[in-house]
Formats: C-alpha cells, structure tokens, sequence
C-alpha cells in the first residue's frame, strides 16, 4: 500500500536563515525569536493505553514537567560534576543551561546555524574529563557564505567546568557536505573506551540513493573518532575498516537511513534507534563493522527480496520522500501499512545473508518516527530495560534487548501521551527524562505505581 506523504508542522519546516550573521563562531547576541518568555512548567501529563497496547505487559507513567520555554528541542544532557543542571540543544542553534534544583533556565550559547528541514543543533556530548577539561563536543549545520550548501560539523567547545561561565567555540574538527537538510541524524555520544561516535543519515535528496552502502563517504554511518587531542581529531587504530582501501577509516557501522539517537547501555552495547521510511521502525545492537542495510533493507524486509536469504516477497516501498521525518521535521500524523503486523517481536522477515539484524522493529500502526533512547537504571521494574519512544504518536515503551541475533519478545507499554518526545537522557540517579519538541518541553518520566 502506498503512504500518503505526511502532514508536518509548518513552524519545523519553514524556519528559515537568521538574519544577518557571520560564518565566524562567534558568541552573539541570541535572536529575538529564541528568547522564549518564562514559559509556566505546565501540569503532570498522564498516558494513555490504546491499540495494540492493550494487549502489551503495562508499566503506567507519568510525564513530570521540569523545564519549558526551550525552542523545538534536539538533545538533552546533564553536565558532568553537577548533577542538578543539563543543557537542552534547541533547532534554532541554542543551547539553554538548566537547574533543576533552582528551577531556572538560562540561554547558555548561540551558535549560527542553517535551522530549516532537519537542520540545526542536532546533538551535544560532554567529554569524558569534562570535570577537569571543561571540553564538549556538538553536531550542528553551521551557516556558510552559502546558506545553499548543508554540512554537517562536528564542533569542539570549552568552558569554565566549575562556574560553566562563558563557553566558547574551540572550532571544528570534522565537516561533511550534505546533499540535502533531511536525514542529517544528530546524536552524539562517547562510549565506554573514551571514543566519541556520531551518528549520520543518508542525506536523502530524492528516492533512496545508496549513500549509505557507499563507503567513500560518511553518510548513513556511525562514525567513531578519538578527540582526546584538543583542536583534532584521529582515527582509532581498532576501527574496522582502518587500511582497506576506498573505504573511510572513520566508519564504525554503516547501512542506516537516518540513525536520529543512539546510546550505550549498562553492558557498553551500542544501542542505535534508525528512523524508517515506507513500514519499518528499528533498534539494532550494533557491533563494529556491521552493515544494517538502508536501502536495500527496511526492518527485516528486503527490497529486492533477494537480497535477503529467507525473506518474503513483499512490494517495493513508495516513493522514499513519503517515509516517516525525524524528530526535528515535526509531523501531525500519517496513515501507516493497514496490512502490516502489530507484532513487534514477529516481523514477517527472515535474516539477512550480508546485514546485520536488528533487534526489535515495529510497525506504522504503533507509530511512525523512532526517537531513541536510554537505559534506566534507577531501581524498580524497568531497572535495565531500554526506554524509547515514538515522535509521531507520544508512545513510550520500554523493552529488554537481547544479544542479537535474538529479538525482542515484547514491549512494555508505558502509556501513550500528548507529546512529540525528541530526545531521552538519564541523570545520576538513573532516572529517564525526556525532551518535547512539540511543546518545548523538558519531562521527567515517573512511573505511577
């Protein structure tokens, strides 16, 4: 069946150049439109249970507000040696320093930023001796003489790690030309051995190219680089692909659409939620070297089938424009496959001969954009279980990831809300919070037992 193409928010898709500007990082005066009034918190959201929820194992939360007044956010962190305060990335090309414990909100930095599509400031990272450095890192579309042109940059800041005053851009180590503002991905993370990973998507620009399969560049990757040098940044000697020829070294994982939020859970697995297109939303435990598929692959489905070793003889998506934005497009709603299972844990697929499989998919009757998310750690019934959502419908869910090549059985259903949820992180205690960008929104997610 062919997807009707989705309806999007008019505010995410028509946010166009700042005016005036400098291609220079520089601090500057934040633009009138990103000062948001002291917004009020609002009130305590509760989910809902509905479709096929119903028949899942129910875990019931609520969404507790903590800040808001933060411009269509990207990312949230919590900064290293202050466990009450996290900076929330927005679109625009702010970043607002958060305390928790004073309930204030300060826009922290401003960078200049191409913001239309799914363009911006798309993911922060702070370094792993950030209590004593003072270095963090962000994944931005930064302004050009040519506002035509979309790169995406991976930028090196500083700041005073104990005041957090006066953060300043050190510079940028790595840029990628972007054939088009979507599916530019955004998460930035380090993972357990001190390397940081950034997650891109395909550049999409039209029906599916094979960017993703095509090595010689970036796009539709996992790049992991080590960044432990200020002001550069050098290839990890254990990468996989380091010393084959065509291929560049920076390539962790590849094969992704459009890998929006990753994370690495308790046991250092690298955890990669990749945004779908015509049916498909997925999560892979991802591994060094592994090829996930986009686009000869959506879920577990193959396209053509003979691509895939056991796969069932499906028709070819449409037309890939009409397949489900990222977080930062914004959408309303889109009608998914009414013929496709609402099974998470029985995809009618079989493994692939040459891809790596993921995890856990669901379908577009569940939802229709994956925001990835995190692990909770706090104590209680979802103590390890991965917590993500759904941008398009506000479902949250949580489920327990196994080693691949095994799947995910069931997914525990944590209720259905009023929200567009961008972004999960965990603070110290190991709670879950979550960003949202239809309302601009920072939420601490409660379990209501």
């Amino acid at each position: 069946m062919k997807l009707r193409r989705p309806r999007r928010f008019a505010a995410a898709m028509l946010l166009g150049a700042f005016v005036g500007g400098s291609v220079a990082y520089v601090l500057r005066r934040v633009p009138a439109r990103d000062v948001a009034p002291e917004a009020e918190l609002g009130e305590v959201r509760l989910g809902r249970f509905e479709d096929a929820d119903l028949e899942r194992p129910q875990v019931p939360a609520r969404l507790v507000p903590v800040a808001a007044g933060v411009g269509q956010p990207t990312d949230i962190a919590f900064v290293p040696g202050h466990p009450s305060k996290l900076v929330v990335t927005s679109k625009w090309g702010s970043l607002h320093l958060v305390d928790l414990a004073t309930e204030t909100r300060v826009t922290w930095l401003w960078l200049p930023v191409l913001d239309a599509l799914e363009s911006g400031v798309l993911g922060l990272a702070f370094a792993p001796d950030f209590t004593e450095s003072g270095r963090f890192f962000v994944h931005q579309t930064p302004r050009s003489e040519d506002d035509s042109v979309v790169t995406s940059a991976l930028t090196e800041l500083r700041v005073d790690p104990q005041t957090l005053a006066e953060p300043r851009v050190v510079g940028e180590l790595l840029r990628i030309p972007q054939p088009h503002g979507t599916h530019n991905a955004g998460q930035l993370a380090f993972g357990p051995d001190g390397m940081l990973f950034m997650a891109l998507g395909d550049g999409y620009a039209g029906r599916p190219a094979r960017r993703s399969q095509d090595r010689t560049n970036l796009l539709g990757s996992l790049v992991r680089v080590d960044v432990s040098t200020s002001g550069r940044y050098t290839v990890p000697p254990d990468n996989p692909f380091v010393g084959q020829e065509g291929v560049r070294p920076e390539i962790w994982a590849y094969g992704f659409r459009n890998p929006w939020r990753f994370t690495f859970d308790g046991r250092g697995r690298a955890i990669v939620a990749d945004v779908g297109a015509a049916r498909w939303e997925e999560v892979a435990v991802v591994r060094a070297g592994d090829n996930h598929g986009w686009p000869d692959r959506e879920g577990f489905v193959c396209h053509p089938p003979e691509t895939c070793t056991d796969a069932p003889d499906e028709p070819e998506p449409g037309d890939e424009d009409e397949g489900a934005p990222s977080a930062v497009e914004g959408v309303a709603a889109r009608e998914g496959s009414t013929d496709a299972p609402g099974n998470a844990a029985a995809p009618p697929a079989g493994p692939s001969s040459d891809f790596a499989d993921p995890v856990l998919v669901y379908d577009h009757r569940d939802g229709i954009s994956i925001t990835g998310g995190v692990e909770w750690q706090a104590p209680g019934p979802l103590e390890g279980a991965y917590i993500f959502g759904d941008f398009g419908t506000g479902r949250i869910w949580a489920a327990r990831l196994p080693e691949p090549p095994a799947r995910v059985e069931e997914l525990t259903a944590l209720g259905r809300f009023d929200v567009s949820p961008s972004a999960f992180a965990r603070d110290a205690e190991g709670r879950v919070f979550l960003t949202d960008f239809r309302m601009e929104r920072v939420y601490r997610i409660d379990l209501a037992l």
